[in-house]
């Protein structure tokens, strides 16, 4: 740790802890301060978190479960910013100049996606988890992911074999409730927005710019939606779905492997 960064985190560890003793944390600066740094130490829990959570008034289990989180919340700030880094690094056209730096980045994202060993990416895939919560993800062989396709994963997502995910494709597995919209700074970030779970089939093809909205559920195997459909409920199997809202225009036979590449 840098002198100047440990300088710093002392004074503001201090000036905290006489905020904590005013807000009725009965035990002494000193010891309120030693508090924190272990916490820092051990957990990366900054003294302004500290203050923040009322970590000096909670006791037992109100405290063991207020240092959970913010240690829960550590763990994936770590992963959102690796994860961006990932992306910045392997997402751009510079690895659309040969087969071979094709081939790197699609084992790249394979390896990082729990994708088959099949899969295509191509430059501008992004895989973003949102409000300090990131699902489980789960990908089938012989997928292609399109330039510029955005797939959220802040829920669990499933997604078979076979499936085409499309130029500038948007896939989301979170939605915000009603509090997104209250300006209130006490409310807490993961209270505005909640996971939607998705499951897609096999042989599905998402069509250039098409939008699975959150809450559709899943995407029956076989279906295709078309380009620019904006899909807000479950999709069954075997059917074309076109528009905004996206609604069956067409029945189709079941049909192996359409999107296998």
């Amino acid at each position: 740790m840098k002198v100047s960064y440990l300088f710093r985190l002392l004074l503001h560890s201090t000036q905290y802890a006489k905020q904590s003793k005013e807000k009725g944390d009965e035990r002494s600066i000193s010891i309120i301060r030693k508090d924190m740094l272990a916490l820092y130490k051990k957990f990366g829990i900054r003294p302004s978190e500290y203050l923040d959570q009322g970590i000096g008034v909670k006791v037992d289990e109100e405290r063991k479960k207020a240092i959970a989180d913010l240690k829960l919340k550590h763990q994936w700030l770590g992963f959102y910013y690796e994860n961006w880094k990932f992306l910045t690094k392997y997402s751009g056209l510079e690895w659309q100049t040969s087969s071979k730096k094709r081939k790197e980045r699609s084992w790249a994202y394979i390896k990082r996606y729990n994708m088959g060993p099949h899969c295509q990416i191509q430059n501008g895939v992004t895989f973003i988890a949102e409000h300090y919560s990131y699902g489980s993800v789960k990908i089938g062989d012989y997928c292609l992911f399109a330039r510029n396709c955005d797939i959220d994963i802040t829920g669990d997502i499933e997604i078979g074999d076979n499936v085409g995910v499309l130029e500038g494709a948007k896939i989301l597995t979170h939605a915000h409730d009603s509090y997104h919209f209250i300006a209130d700074s006490e409310l807490k970030l993961s209270k505005r927005a909640y996971k939607t779970n998705l499951k897609i089939g096999n042989n599905v093809s998402i069509c250039a710019h098409a939008v699975i909205l959150p809450g559709v559920g899943e995407i029956g195997e076989n279906s295709i939606i078309s380009a620019g459909a904006i899909v807000s409920r479950p999709v069954p199997p075997n059917v074309i779905v076109a528009g905004n809202p996206a609604t069956v225009v067409r029945k189709i036979p079941a049909v192996v492997n359409r999107t296998k590449h």
